[in-house]
């Protein structure tokens, strides 16, 4: 084999990170015959590595083992990266009175419950409303076993339309509305994913193109975003395993998340404080779902209808009001 050939077979099994010359030393003990000597089979791999200057770069047929160039962030010329950061969606200090519904499954919403909820918000003059994830059931998308005669996918679109149309009906068009990713709505990307990656991203098969989020002035946020609001972290819940409820689903978000965080997904209102070693107390809060609480699959549990307001203060950073809904009165 010429030596190139040699080369590259070593260089296809060792790890980038291997310095060149330590890929030469390996050929010159592999290969005495063939390489002259150290230097030689030094400036061979660097040949390969994209080394020798642009002009023989260029000539490479294959950019396989080519290193990129040391710069101020990576200047051992690691390997690239396909990490890529996903920084948390800050809220905009304008809203002082966020509305957060979750778990509206629609279309098995609780109406009573939904409506106590929306007239709440109304009442106190809210100027944000964040749906922090499921607002869609998404049940005919669903892997798990399902009545073939339920709801269809295009149903529950029109529907949750529908319910964009009634909060802006009653809160204008001037308050922002956002969507957070639930992991029913994941459902959607999930069925792209495994029968139709062609299509995933596709703008037209995108959830926000088909719920129209233009028409109605909603705000996407995807999946498994951290949402911040003042100090407080708002997720939907199932960024962690499991459901995470237990005795205090609050405790059980607090172990996990070890800051001040609000989740729902658990369909349960709870709440817990804490006090650290350092003195610090910190507060976790669930709030409950907005669905039927006694889905064919699930007919016993432990859910309540639930909401909150968080309310941004100027003089002491944020407050959680949680507030549950029973027979479509707020307690």
């Amino acid at each position: 084999m010429k030596p190139g050939e040699l080369a590259k077979e070593t260089l296809s099994t060792c790890d980038k990170k291997v310095s060149s010359i330590d890929v030469a030393k390996l050929l010159v003990k592999r290969y005495p015959k063939v390489f002259t000597s150290v230097e030689h089979a030094r400036g061979i791999v660097r040949y390969y590595r994209g080394r020798n200057g642009a002009k023989s770069k260029e000539k490479l047929a294959s950019s396989r083992f080519v290193l990129p160039l040391p710069t101020k962030k990576n200047p051992l010329s690691l390997p690239k990266s396909d990490n890529v950061p996903k920084p948390p969606h800050e809220m905009p200090k304008s809203i002082s009175k966020l509305l957060v519904l979750a778990d509206i499954h629609i279309p098995y919403q609780d109406n009573d419950a939904l409506t106590c909820a929306l007239n709440w918000g109304k009442s106190e003059g809210i100027d944000g409303v964040l749906l922090l994830g499921d607002t869609m059931d998404c049940y005919s998308l669903s892997t798990f076993d399902k009545d073939p005669m339920a709801r269809d996918f295009v149903s529950e679109m029109e529907n949750c339309r529908q319910f964009f149309g009634v909060l802006r009906n009653l809160f204008g068009m001037d308050i922002p509305i956002y969507m957070r990713e639930g992991n029913h709505e994941y459902r959607f990307t999930r069925l792209l994913m495994n029968k139709a990656p062609q299509l995933l991203y596709v703008e037209e098969f995108r959830l926000p193109k088909l719920l129209k989020f233009n028409d109605y002035g909603v705000q996407f946020i995807p999946s498994k975003t951290l949402i911040r609001f003042d100090k407080l972290n708002l997720i939907h819940g199932d960024e962690f395993q499991g459901r995470g409820g237990g005795v205090n689903p609050a405790r059980n978000l607090y172990l996990r998340a070890q800051d001040f965080t609000l989740a729902a997904h658990c369909h349960r209102t709870s709440q817990y404080t804490d006090r650290g070693i350092t003195g610090k107390i910190l507060s976790t809060w669930t709030i409950g779902c907005l669905c039927n609480l006694s889905p064919e699959w699930n007919p016993f549990n432990k859910w309540n209808h639930g909401a909150a307001i968080i309310h941004r203060h100027a003089d002491k950073g944020f407050e959680v009001d949680s507030k549950r809904f029973v027979d479509g009165k707020m307690y």
